[in-house]
C-alpha cells in the first residue's frame, strides 16, 4: 500500500476531481454504446475532413489548426488506427469546454543546448491541441538534428498528441530517423479507466 501521505494526496485529488471523473465516465460509456450499436460506417474522406474542420472552427480554431487536426484524425483512421481517429474529437471538445484545451496555442522552446531541446505546450492552463504542438516540436527537432547531427527533444505539458507514427513520418520526410516515446499527461485518465473497470 502507498504511504499514508501518498494515499491522503490521492484521496484529496479524487475529491477535487469527482465531477471531472463522472463526465469522463459518461463520455466513455456513451462512446462504447455508440460503437456497439454500429457495425460499420463508411464515410467519404474529404467529407469527414470537412466535418472535423467545421467542428474545430466552431470552437475557434484557426484554418491552419483545423487542417492539422482534421488531417491527423482522418489519416489515423486511413492508416488503420481508428482508436486515434475522428472519434477522439468528442473528447477534445469536452476538454475545450472544461477549460483544459485552448485552440490556437503556441509551444515555447524553454531549453536548448546543442542537440538538446525542451519544448513546453502550456499544459491545461494554456495548452492547445497536442497534435499541433507535437508537429511543431517535431519540426524544431528536425531542424536541430540537421544542424547538430542528432536531436533529443522533450515535449512537455502537452494534450493528447494522437497517432505517434505521424511524427516519425514527418521526420522521415525530412530525411531524419526517429525513436519516439510517450506517456500519459493526466494520471486521472488512467485512474478513471481503473475506476470504471471495478465491479
Amino acid at each position: 500500500a502507498p504511504p499514508v501521505s501518498t494515499r491522503a494526496a490521492m484521496v484529496a485529488l479524487l475529491g477535487r476531481s469527482t465531477e471531472r471523473l463522472a463526465r469522463l465516465g459518461q463520455h466513455i460509456a456513451a462512446e462504447a454504446a455508440a460503437a456497439a450499436a454500429v457495425d460499420e460506417v463508411v464515410a467519404d474522406e474529404q467529407a469527414l475532413r470537412a466535418l472535423c474542420r467545421a467542428i474545430l472552427a466552431a470552437i475557434g480554431s484557426s484554418a491552419e489548426e483545423q487542417e492539422i487536426v482534421a488531417d491527423h484524425l482522418v489519416e489515423a483512421m486511413l492508416k488503420g488506427h481508428d482508436s486515434h481517429g475522428v472519434q477522439m474529437l468528442s473528447g477534445y471538445i469536452i476538454s475545450n469546454e472544461s477549460g483544459l484545451l485552448h485552440p490556437n496555442s503556441k509551444v515555447k522552446v524553454v531549453g536548448r543546448s546543442g542537440p538538446l531541446l525542451t519544448v513546453d505546450s502550456g499544459g491545461f492552463e494554456n495548452g492547445g491541441f497536442g497534435m499541433v504542438a507535437a508537429r511543431e516540436a517535431t519540426l524544431l527537432a528536425v531542424e536541430t538534428a540537421k544542424k547538430e547531427g542528432v536531436a533529443l527533444l522533450m515535449l512537455r505539458n502537452c494534450h493528447h498528441i494522437g497517432r505517434v507514427g505521424t511524427y516519425a513520418e514527418i521526420a522521415a520526410s525530412h530525411g531524419i530517423i526517429t525513436t519516439l516515446y510517450t506517456n500519459v499527461c493526466d494520471p486521472l485518465t488512467l485512474l478513471a479507466h481503473a475506476l470504471l473497470s471495478l465491479p
